[in-house]
């Protein structure tokens, strides 16, 4: 493992502390996932017990980052006293924008609300009344909440079976190359759409 990744993954932990000291931990998690999707995919028989070894220990870090900040407030009290505490902002507001609901909160509870004024067939192409003033990142990190008030839930689920379809023919022509190239491509585009999805 170490011969056949040892400079690649030296490389992608570089360009990760580059991110890591712009603080910006989404383009951070984005980036990580795909690097360690992409390592995942190449299965060579004298790696495969490290990346079943990786596999467990991502899992694992999994479980303590939900059990340190979505279950318990631990993580978020620690990190909110470091340089990192918008992080800390954004976990109490996915419990819970409504604590915060005219400072920090304000855009997730106005995406909320505009999911719950969607019902099932929408408001109408247009109609979305959060778009004009509550949401002020409507046409970027809260186009989701605007596209479900204006499609409803006939809308989200096309947008599901779409993005469904798209996930499916990408893992599908992945597994089925046997080009590595190609099958590292097509799984690190899969893992980039469902990571943003």
């Amino acid at each position: 493992f170490k011969s056949l990744y040892g400079k690649t993954i030296a490389w992608i932990f570089v360009f990760l502390l580059e991110i890591l000291f712009q603080k910006d931990i989404g383009t951070l998690t984005i980036v990580f996932m795909i690097s360690f999707v992409c390592l995942l995919t190449v299965d060579f028989p004298s790696i495969r017990k490290t990346t079943r070894n990786l596999k467990r220990l991502f899992f694992a870090g999994v479980m303590i980052i939900l059990i340190f900040f979505c279950f318990t407030d631990i993580g978020t009290n620690i990190i909110a006293q470091t340089p990192f505490s918008h992080i800390a902002t954004r976990f109490r507001n996915m419990k819970n924008p409504y604590d915060d609901v005219y400072q920090e909160g304000y855009q997730p509870a106005n995406a909320l609300y505009g999911i719950a004024n969607s019902e099932i067939i929408g408001q109408g192409i247009g109609n979305s009344m959060r778009k004009y003033g509550y949401l002020t990142q409507a046409d970027n990190d809260y186009i989701f909440a605007v596209m479900i008030e204006e499609t409803g839930i006939f809308g989200l689920f096309i947008l599901v079976i779409l993005y469904g379809i798209l996930f499916f023919k990408l893992f599908y022509y992945a597994f089925k190359t046997n080009n590595l190239a190609y099958k590292v491509i097509l799984t690190g585009n899969a893992t980039y759409l469902f990571m943003h999805f």
